[in-house]
């Protein structure tokens, strides 16, 4: 029974027929209960226990009536004695089960309808025909189906005497009922029930009864197949003798799964049907013709449904001997399209659909290569291809293919389709369907003498072939086939078609490039040039792309002319541009002779000046691009980057002359657009094979960039490369300084912090140090990148030389942003240096943080040529000495104790010298002294380097606010000079051989800055030893940026270098150090120290007889002196001080009082001698004296006599005395100068007798 294809209303459904026996004409009586159970929903099956459950669809039931009759050919063996259980091992077996396998298949419940009045009528009628039923229905076959009786009772009052008909029938057939049930086998329609709830249980009960029929008649179908198919592949499987028996157990297999609606089940069936068969047919083991059948073929008025090839008895046929290859293929083809169309319907989602829709074109095409196989002569192969044709007409009228394609449509235009969405899909399957059916009307043309010409796609190897004589059946094929014209025109349109559906698919542009080509060759071949270069243009990249040189090469030079024509024809603007690009194309494709070559070049050389706009075309369709990344400078302040052109064109005369040539880098950072051009203006002509350019740029930037673009210039065309696909755009190119040597130089800028500073004068130091050509019109600007800003100032001053001795004026504007540009005011000569210091103001930071600055410097030479600098470093303000001071008075002197040392503990400071001066301004008041200072002293971690100064008044006057002293410390850093000393013997090692390798100094700074010092040894020993290091990390970050001659070099160097400094005995400095090697890393700091203002320092001091021993209680007279001293003082007005007394630096350091309205002329103190348990005093013990304001000498007061008596023996202090303001009085500073302050005094008992403790 074939299954038709279903309405939508209809998803979800499969109809199964139920055979009804009904020999009592029951059934219009109750066929009320069976309509209301026609149709069994929420049904689950599997064919065993190890299989999962599956949802089977909804089951329609078609209630048919047939006579029963005993299967014919059947042995009375057989039918004695045969069960699926203990089957008898010979092919009679297997034939009539396979026999009864095909015989209404579709039958799988059987029912019996009877009736009766008593049970005499029961036994006279009815029981002889239920036995007959039994055995003719169920006793006599193999495959057993599910059954039961339905007894119709319509006697609506029975007696309790009376036996009953129905209990005698369950009594007579109990052996039928399976374990005795015959419930489950004997069903009673009541012809009345006492209730409604009587009569709905009994069609549950009906209901019931017809899905575990169906289900059990379908898994012992099922599971005896399954059963026998796996004994023969066990027993006789390759066959010998019975090859059918396999392929129709699992055809039959596969019928039974579509029966129940698990298609997907039945398609795998049938794949593995086919896969049986080819084995066998290679096997040789079944041998089947070919069998073409033109009525079955071509005469039949659908070949998708055909009736025949459906319902083929493939059991039946290979028993006959009558099955040939191409109904198998057929059959096989047809059900599986069944099923795939089922499929396709039963989903309701578009995208599932689509996935069956195209593996039902994956069929087709299939099938149709399938039987093309077979044919043996051209007249077989275009009836195939007529049939193909026919075929694929029939796929694409049918009504869900039209509903898909309308769908897939709709969501298209309604812009729904996404990006992984397989809608689109159904378009490109039909595409590829439409695609098959021109190459079956290609073969049917070409057989019968039609020609397609340029035609890309299935090019046909019998093409050459003499024309046949062939009628067409299919009409709507045979119109379009009466001549070349109708042909060509029938020919065209299909293609047009499938391009059209590709393209709206969006998968397939290349098939849209080689249909378009087609069509462009068509075109071309009537005439119709302006439509062929429309169609044409780009098509050939997918020739070119695939290696097809010559085909794409053909089409070019089809391409080509057709513009030529185009321009010929043209009464307006020529098509220049696309002509250009073409003649590129042509002359990239590299297949014209020399002679053709030199007129194509003379063409693009004088095209390329017509054209009135810039085109852009890629350099890669002409030559071969290789770029040597790195950046070398062998011209002062000029940097070059080598490139290679690849030229494999051959031409007799022309050449190819390229004018303008610019490669564009762009820094790697993100977050950053900077860029840097090289160029190169003159001509070249490019000759064959390899021209090597180099191209220059006056601009530095000191950072690293990728490849961005490189373009050359042929009259009004840019030939381009862009290098964001490119394997090199991830390559990073460094830019670097390049040191000075003896055969060039360049100007080389130094960003920092300058060597000699002025604590809370910060400046920022730029040193230009001038190339080999004099410069001119130098004009800087700063930034800083990151979160650290700092504001530079708008004077500068700028030095001539290392020594300062020359200052140049520099001149300060502002920019549009506001920035500061800093001019410097006369030309630079060669090799001269120019130190820049800019005030400036950086903020607060951490210790040890640092930031980048970059500085852009422009500048011009004698020529007039200009030239750009943008140099980054980075810069650390923080400073890396570390300074404290104590200061003593005693008397009218200063004793000031200053403690130098580092602020890194892992970086040890060189101090060289250490001087305290008075300011320029005031060298006259003071007297500085100090003893014996020791040189170039190492200051450790924690172990500072101590200077001791002895300052003295050389004038009475008081001092002035801010007034102060000049504190300079000379160091180096330790592990600078280790650097340095490094540098040197890099140095040594380069030699006078291999001198030009000094240039990349700058380059190399990391690695010597890297090494890891023994900075104590070197500081103790004086020898310089590193740990060892290995120079491969370095080789991407320093040495790929090096030519590779000189890459080779360098890494010989600085191995030796490394090595030497690692090794044992490292390196001795003696020969090396030299004030001229440290000449750039001695730094100095200048820090402002303001003097304490003490108003009064009182002098105190007791005088008595001094004798070696005293007695307890033995008095003592002593007199106390005091002298006050005010020298050190402020003046009474400091607003009255000349401008040259206070200095801006002072103001930062210094609180200033406000001085009190009647303020006194003198200090009011007190004195007070301290009472101590050591001593009982007699006397004078405290007192109040004036001190007079800024008094110039020193003043005496009167003597104090007192008695001191001591209470204590053993060595005791004498007593101390404390000066203070009288309570009320002005607030000053005191500072007590103690004379006796250390002094002790000893005290023995009476007699000189001294106790000693044991």
């Amino acid at each position: 029974m074939i299954s038709k294809l279903k309405e939508p209303s209809e998803r979800n459904t499969v109809t199964v027929d139920v055979a009804f026996y009904d020999p009592f004409n029951v059934h219009s009586i109750v066929s009320e209960y069976t309509e209301k159970n026609r149709r069994l929903a929420n049904l689950h099956w599997r064919p065993s226990d190890s299989f999962p459950l599956r949802p089977l669809p909804i089951i329609d039931l078609n209630w048919i009536e047939e006579i029963p009759r005993a299967p014919a050919n059947i042995s009375t063996q057989v039918r004695l004695s045969s069960t699926a259980d203990s089957p008898p091992q010979n092919d009679q077996f297997y034939h009539d089960m396979l026999v009864q396998a095909y015989e209404k298949r579709n039958s799988y419940i059987k029912v019996m309808l009877v009736i009766c009045r008593d049970v005499d009528d029961y036994r006279s009628r009815v029981r002889p025909l239920i036995r007959e039923w039994l055995k003719q229905t169920i006793d006599s076959r193999i495959i057993k189906p599910s059954w039961f009786i339905v007894f119709y009772d319509n006697n609506e009052v029975r007696s309790t005497l009376e036996r009953n008909p129905f209990n005698k029938m369950k009594s007579d057939f109990s052996a039928y009922a399976t374990d005795g049930n015959t419930d489950a086998v004997f069903l009673r329609i009541r012809s009345k029930y006492t209730s409604k709830a009587e009569g709905q249980e009994f069609l549950t009960s009906l209901n019931y009864a017809l899905k575990a029929k169906l289900l059990d008649s379908v898994t012992r179908r099922y599971a005896l197949l399954s059963k026998m198919l796996n004994r023969v592949y066990q027993e006789q499987f390759p066959f010998s003798g019975n090859p059918r028996f396999p392929l129709s157990l699992k055809a039959a297999m596969g019928g039974i799964l579509h029966d129940i609606g698990l298609y997907e089940d039945s398609l795998l069936c049938f794949e593995e049907l086919r896969n049986m068969f080819s084995q066998l047919k290679n096997t040789d083991v079944l041998v089947l013709e070919n069998g073409f059948d033109e009525g079955v073929m071509l005469k039949t008025p659908t070949f998708l449904y055909n009736e025949k090839l459906l319902n083929l008895d493939l059991d039946k046929s290979l028993v006959k001997h009558t099955l040939t290859q191409f109904e198998f293929f057929s059959f096989l083809f047809l059900k599986e399209s069944q099923l795939l169309l089922a499929l396709s319907t039963y989903e309701s989602s578009l995208s599932l659909c689509a996935i069956h829709f195209g593996e039902l074109m994956k069929r087709v095409k299939n099938f149709l290569l399938d039987i093309k196989h077979l044919s043996t002569s051209s007249l077989e192969k275009v009836r195939l291809n007529e049939l193909g044709f026919m075929l694929i007409d029939e796929i694409v009228a049918l009504p869900r293919t039209k509903q898909l394609i309308s769908e897939t449509l709709a969501r298209i235009n309604e812009g729904v389709i996404l990006q992984n969405d397989r809608t689109s899909e159904i378009l490109e399957f039909l595409a590829e369907l439409k695609l098959q059916q021109r190459s079956e009307l290609v073969g049917i043309g070409e057989y019968l003498g039609f020609r397609i010409k340029g035609r890309m796609m299935d090019i046909s190897i019998d093409a050459g072939e003499t024309p046949g004589s062939y009628t067409l059946t299919y009409e709507p094929l045979a119109e379009h086939l009466k001549s070349q014209t109708t042909f060509e025109k029938f020919f065209a349109n299909i293609t047009e078609v499938i391009i059209h559906d590709y393209a709206l698919a969006g998968n397939r542009p290349r098939s849209v490039d080689i249909l378009s080509t087609e069509l462009a060759i068509i075109a071309y071949g009537d005439g119709d040039y302006q439509q062929a270069a429309r169609i044409m243009e780009d098509s050939f990249v997918y020739y070119q792309q695939h290696g097809w040189k010559f085909v794409s090469g053909y089409l070019l030079k089809i391409y080509v002319e057709c513009l030529q024509k185009v321009n010929e024809q043209s009464t307006g603007n020529p098509q220049n541009a696309r002509l250009l690009k073409a003649y590129f194309d042509l002359l990239g494709a590299n297949i014209s002779s020399p002679t053709e070559t030199s007129e194509l070049i003379g063409n693009i050389m004088r095209l390329s000046g017509q054209l009135s706009e810039k085109t852009e075309l890629s350099i890669d369709q002409l030559f071969d691009l290789s770029i040597k990344c790195f950046i070398s400078s062998d011209r002062s302040d000029l940097y070059s980057i080598p490139i290679i052109l690849k030229n494999q064109i051959l031409s007799n005369d022309n050449q190819l002359e390229i004018g303008h040539v610019e490669l564009i880098l762009e820094t790697g950072n993100e977050g950053q657009n900077k860029e840097i051009i090289f160029e190169k203006n003159d001509k070249t002509i490019l000759k064959h094979g390899t021209t090597e350019m180099q191209l220059i740029s006056s601009t530095l930037r000191t950072d690293s960039f990728k490849l961005k673009k490189l373009t050359a210039t042929i009259g009004n065309v840019l030939l381009t490369k862009r290098f964001e696909d490119n394997a090199l755009s991830d390559y990073l190119i460094k830019m670097y300084q390049v040191a000075p040597t003896d055969v060039t130089s360049s100007l080389t800028i130094r960003i920092g912090m300058p060597l000699h500073r002025e604590l809370n004068n910060d400046k920022l130091l730029i040193s230009l140090n001038n190339g080999s050509h004099a410069i001119s019109k130098v004009k800087m600007q700063f930034q800083s990148s990151g979160a650290t800003i700092f504001d530079l100032e708008d004077n500068a001053n700028g030095y001539l030389d290392s020594d300062n001795s020359q200052s140049v004026k520099i001149g300060t504007t502002r920019d549009a942003n506001d920035q500061v540009i800093y001019s410097v005011g006369q030309a630079l000569e060669p090799l001269q240096k120019l130190d820049v210091l800019i005030p400036c103001f950086f903020s607060i930071t951490k210790d040890g943080q640092s930031f980048q600055i970059e500085a852009r410097v422009d500048f011009e030479d004698d020529a007039g040529n200009k030239y750009q600098s943008h140099v980054t470093e980075r810069v650390k303000p923080s400073l890396t000495v570390a300074v404290s001071v104590q200061d003593i008075f005693k008397s009218s002197t200063l004793f000031s104790n200053f403690a130098i040392g580092t602020v890194d503990i892992n970086k040890p400071l060189r101090i060289e010298k250490v001087e305290l001066t008075s300011s320029e301004d005031d060298q006259s008041s003071f007297t500085i002294s100090t003893g014996v200072s020791p040189t170039s002293v190492i200051a450790f971690g924690e172990q500072p380097a101590s200077y001791f100064f002895k300052v003295v008044k050389s004038s009475r006057r008081a001092l002035v606010s801010g007034e102060g002293l000049i504190l300079k410390a000379s160091y180096r850093d330790v592990t600078e000079e280790c650097f340095k000393i490094a540098e040197s013997v890099f140095r040594k090692a380069v030699g006078s051989n291999l001198k030009h390798l000094r240039k990349y100094e700058i380059l190399l700074k990391p690695i010597l800055e890297q090494l890891a010092y023994r900075v104590n040894l070197y500081s103790l020993s004086g020898v310089l030893q590193s740990q060892p290091i290995n120079l491969n990390q370095f080789e991407t970050d320093i040495f790929n940026h090096v030519p590779p001659a000189d890459s080779q070099d360098l890494v010989k160097v600085m191995t030796e270098v490394t090595n030497q400094l690692s090794s044992e005995s490292g390196v001795n400095c003696g020969d090396l150090c030299s004030d001229v090697l440290f000449e750039d890393i001695n730094r100095s700091l200048t820090i402002a120290v303001p003097l304490r203002i003490i108003d009064v320092i009182e002098c105190v001091e007791m005088k008595y007889e001094r004798r070696p021993q005293y007695v307890v209680g033995e008095q003592i007279s002593v007199t106390l002196y005091m002298q006050s001293i005010t020298s050190w003082g402020r003046t009474e007005d400091d607003n009255k001080v000349p401008p040259s007394k206070t200095t801006k630096k002072s103001k930062k350091k210094v609180n200033f009082r406000a001085s009190v309205p009647g303020q006194s002329s003198s200090f009011k103190l007190q004195f007070e001698i301290a009472l101590l348990e050591n001593w009982l005093i007699s006397g004078v013990k405290s007192g109040e004296f004036d001190v007079s304001r800024n008094a110039e000498e020193i003043q005496i007061h009167d003597p104090i006599e007192i008695i001191l008596f001591p209470l204590k023996v053993g060595r005791i202090p004498l007593p101390k005395i404390e000066i203070s303001p009288i309570p009320g009085s002005d607030d000053i500073s005191i500072e007590i100068d103690y004379k006796n302050d250390s002094e002790m005094v000893l005290v023995v008992s009476e007699l000189n007798k001294v106790t000693l403790p044991f």
